[in-house]
């Protein structure tokens, strides 16, 4: 066996596993923007709800405000 064949065969091993190597990390990435990706849906749906229960709350905090005037009125009359 020559010194070059077994030189080939180390540089073909090297570039496979670098091959390998970032084809991995080339998967990991996409999983992890998948993954930011998905968790910013949830964030904005989230944010969403939230938006609509400060609305709801508000809503009632003027019922509420507004019963509580004319409950003063009446105790008052």
């Amino acid at each position: 066996m020559s010194k070059n064949s077994r030189t080939s065969r180390k540089a073909h091993f090297c570039n496979t596993s670098q091959a390998e190597r970032r084809c991995r990390e080339r998967e990991e990435k996409k999983y992890h923007y998948k993954e930011v990706d998905r968790l910013c849906e949830l964030l904005t749906r989230v944010l969403d709800q939230l938006a609509v229960h400060d609305t709801e709350i508000s809503h009632l905090e003027r019922k509420l405000t507004l019963h509580s005037s004319s409950s003063d009125n009446i105790i008052r009359s």
